[in-house]
């Protein structure tokens, strides 16, 4: 026997899990596919694993002075906002400004990114004395829809309430539920999975308004800039916990029903190779087959924890194959292993090998060739690096070949073979593999 192949079978799917004691119980969990209960409890595992590390290197204030730098550092890069990015004029403009008793109200907008429109309303009192400065609050909504007002407007009596009592208080609309509305609910239900690729959160967007909310509170002559404070409830609360952990100038925070830790979130709701013959073996990667879990959309739970736990499905798919590959490499007597997959399964089978020695080569058949295509696998943060194209020329200069009719985007592939000086080892061939 001259060399091993395995065959990857892997397709794209969303997820659902179990509930633990140790968290609020929020219904029954899917126990229909076989693969509901393993997924779920996995999830748990790992979940309970990185708690209980939690903070495990800070035994002293001086410890968290020292370590809180480098944390801030990769709070900002999952938010998508390392480095920084540079902040540019507001332009704040105030369309319309209401009277009613005592507080006046200033509809108004500002960007926080060039075209990167903010809707907001801004609370006052209405008899403030000439040089008084008054605390502000930023306040930002939860998820309560109010079509073209904006869902600020739902907390209309909260901005209302803090003028009353000598507050300034600025209530921005979220993302999606704004007077001009974009996605959050990405991951959610729109099948958005390329976004953990770019490395994108809505909540990055809605961080770096509330950062831009604090620099026009600051902006003006009465406010009090060493009295800022942010509170919301619901995805409000979510987002206060953001802003303030950025903003150092919030002096006072006040997340309401927001947020809770991760033991609250991922454990709450929450083939092996197959032999065909002496040579070649199936690896029927997690969610397929016997270890397929239930598919809900929305929410797309399992999904989403994994994001949550700091990798992807995907990533762990990556994982079976390494697995899969050292198994039979030590069970063959170190015979050359070389993994085939199509479509998905194909880029999969190129990241394994591309971080597995022991893969002596690669086969693939029609794979996507950018981690934007829908069917392309998404692993954290990617494309912030590379794309498909980079990581086949990283297999240079073990055997790659390719069937499929996109020589237009080997081109790159082909050019870093070359650099590489093993031109011969990657193979192009334009009909589709049987």
């Amino acid at each position: 026997m001259r060399s091993v192949y395995l065959a990857i079978l892997a397709f794209v799917i969303s997820f659902n899990g179990r509930p633990i004691v140790k968290g609020q119980a929020y219904g029954q969990p899917d126990y229909d596919q076989p693969g509901d209960k393993m997924i779920q409890e996995y999830l748990s595992h790992v979940t309970e694993d990185i708690n209980g590390k939690f903070l495990e290197n800070v035994e002293s204030v001086e410890d968290w002075k020292k370590l809180r730098p480098k944390y801030k550092e990769e709070y900002f890069h999952m938010l998508g906002l390392w480095p920084m990015p540079q902040k540019t004029p507001l332009k704040a403009t105030i369309t319309g400004t209401l009277q009613s008793g005592n507080y006046i109200v200033d509809m108004l907008h500002y960007q926080s990114r060039p075209r990167l429109y903010v809707t907001a309303n801004l609370y006052r009192p209405k008899n403030i004395a000439e040089g008084q400065r008054l605390p502000a609050v930023l306040y930002v909504c939860g998820h309560s829809p109010r079509g073209r007002n904006g869902n600020k407007t739902a907390f209309q009596s909260h901005g209302i309430w803090f003028a009353r009592h000598g507050y300034i208080c600025l209530v921005l609309d979220t993302l999606q539920l704004g007077e001009i509305a974009s996605v959050h609910h990405g991951t959610y239900r729109e099948g958005r999975w390329w976004w953990h690729s770019r490395g994108y959160t809505p909540a990055g967007v809605e961080c770096l308004n509330g950062i831009r909310g604090i620099d026009y509170l600051l902006s003006r002559e009465d406010v009090d800039p060493q009295r800022i404070a942010v509170t919301g409830i619901s995805g409000g609360g979510a987002a206060t916990f953001w802003i303030a952990a950025a903003d150092e100038r919030a002096k006072v925070s006040v997340p309401v029903s927001g947020m809770a830790d991760l033991m609250s979130y991922v454990p709450n709701w929450a083939r092996r190779v197959f032999e065909r013959g002496d040579r070649v073996y199936l690896c029927a990667l997690r969610g397929v087959g016997r270890t397929r879990w239930t598919l809900k959309n929305p929410p797309n739970y399992v999904e989403r924890s994994h994001v949550l736990l700091g990798r992807t499905v995907d990533t762990g798919r990556v994982w079976d194959i390494i697995a899969a590959a050292r198994y039979l490499h030590g069970k063959y007597n170190n015979i050359p292993v070389y993994v085939l997959g199509e479509g998905a399964a194909g880029v999969l089978a190129a990241y394994a090998a591309l971080w597995e020695p022991e893969i002596a080569g690669v086969i693939l058949n029609k794979p996507p060739l950018s981690h934007m295509d829908v069917e392309s696998p998404q692993f954290l943060n990617v494309l912030r690096v590379c794309d498909v194209p980079d990581v086949l020329g990283m297999l240079a200069p073990r055997a790659l070949t390719i069937y499929g009719n996109r020589s237009d985007m080997l081109e790159k592939v082909a050019k870093i073979y070359s650099a590489a000086g093993a031109s011969t080892s990657f193979v192009q061939k334009s009909t589709q593999a049987d």
